[in-house]
């Protein structure tokens, strides 16, 4: 079994996929009010919702090297002053502990993305 598409809600689709475009450097595809990216394998979709209360999600990503996510931290502080969101002073900066090292995002809509770095050495 794999993980083929992940399918968020939101209010705002358009604004979520152009965060996220950004954030990741993907490409958006768009057909009516549903924007879907290519995630590696996977596919990210916005879908649109009128919830304006979402239940906590948080998405976690395994990454190959503390640089890489170093660098993705960098990106995503980058990311939320061009989008000019609030969300940074939510965010969990990196953190090292229990053998590896992680930081944790907010998206536009206050869902938690969780990029984590294990040491195997």
């Amino acid at each position: 079994m794999k993980l083929s598409r992940l399918i968020l809600s939101t209010c705002r689709p358009r604004e979520l996929a152009g965060f996220l475009s950004e954030f990741f450097d993907l490409e958006v595809q768009s057909e009516g009010d549903e924007f879907a990216m290519t995630f590696g394998e996977v596919v990210l979709s916005t879908k649109t919702s009128n919830l304006q209360h979402q239940s906590e999600s948080i998405l976690e990503f395994h990454l190959n090297s503390l640089d890489e996510l170093n660098e993705l931290w960098q990106k995503y502080q980058f990311t939320i002053y061009r989008h000019g969101e609030s969300a940074l002073k939510d965010a969990v900066a990196p953190t090292a502990g229990h053998g590896g090292t992680y930081f944790e995002a907010i998206d536009i809509d206050q869902r938690r993305w969780r990029f984590v770095w294990i040491d195997h050495d």
